[in-house]
């Protein structure tokens, strides 16, 4: 008689939020699943309704739960097709996993927040983009370099004032025949 060897596991699933009330009886279904083919849950972490990066079945938030099991692994597909049947459950990931995982994981920071807390801290700073990406106007010349610290540098190439102007210079305004002389340099730092 052949001994089924028991696999660890790791599933995050995301119940939609207008079942928010139902994710009790989710967990509990999961849980019973388990239970019934001779699972154990090594870690439960309910990390609670979280905005999604993007929407889900109309849902711009969902309840989050992190969950270590382990099972058989004959039991895998039946396990994933019971969260796929359930409309409540909009996603789910199971990995495998190689030893029990038991300490506690907290959520991530969600990356709306993250991303908040970073133009309060002027380490990004969209209107900084935009403003570099202005300057490149119809004409301009862009190359790219990479500076003797290993930093990317955008290199502008703009018409000087008042150049090009005159009568029989239309290749020039064109950008042909233009040589770097009639243009001022202008290098931006690109972070990467």
């Amino acid at each position: 008689m052949k001994k089924e060897v028991m696999r660890h596991y790791e599933v995050v699933y995301l119940i939609h939020e207008k079942h928010a009330e139902e994710v009790k009886s989710v967990n509990e279904k999961v849980q019973e699943f388990l239970k019934e083919k001779k699972g154990k849950v090594w870690r439960f972490s309910d990390w609670g309704m979280r905005r999604l990066a993007y929407k889900i079945q109309k849902a711009e938030n969902a309840h989050y739960i992190l969950m270590n099991f382990e099972m058989e692994a004959k039991h895998l597909n039946e396990f994933k097709g019971m969260l796929d049947g359930d409309e409540r459950v909009i996603r789910h990931l199971v990995m495998k996993r190689d030893e029990a995982i038991t300490e506690d994981c907290p959520p991530p920071p969600e990356f709306h927040s993250v991303r908040a807390s970073m133009d309060e801290d002027d380490d990004f700073d969209d209107d900084d983009e935009e403003e570099e990406f202005e300057e490149e106007e119809e004409g301009d010349d862009v190359e790219y370099e990479v500076d003797e610290d290993g930093n990317v540098v955008m290199v502008v190439y703009e018409d000087e004032e008042g150049e090009g102007e005159e009568d029989g210079d239309d290749e020039q305004e064109q950008g042909h025949g233009q040589s770097n002389k009639d243009l001022r340099e202008n290098r931006t730092t690109v972070n990467v």
